[in-house]
């Protein structure tokens, strides 16, 4: 029984790490993870947060600058 309970306390939060991973790769930027502890799955799981949450920022950036952009372009070439 030890054996699994700490499977399970393994296991789960890369289970969470993966998931938000695959949700970030797809442009889903909705989950943040919220694993406790001082270990490398707790630093891991607020790197990738911190990743999350640039990324979001930055493509948003990117989505407004591409708007501005063809703004102008049709703007001037209307």
């Amino acid at each position: 029984k030890i054996s699994m309970l700490l499977s399970k306390l393994i296991t789960k939060p890369i289970l969470k790490l993966n998931s938000a991973v695959e949700k970030i790769a797809n442009l889903d930027f909705s989950e943040k993870l919220d694993i406790k502890g001082n270990d490398e799955i707790t630093a891991l799981s607020k790197n990738v947060n911190l990743l999350n949450s640039e990324l979001e920022y930055n493509i948003g950036n990117l989505k407004d600058s591409n708007h501005k952009l063809q703004e102008v372009y049709w703007c001037t070439n209307a």
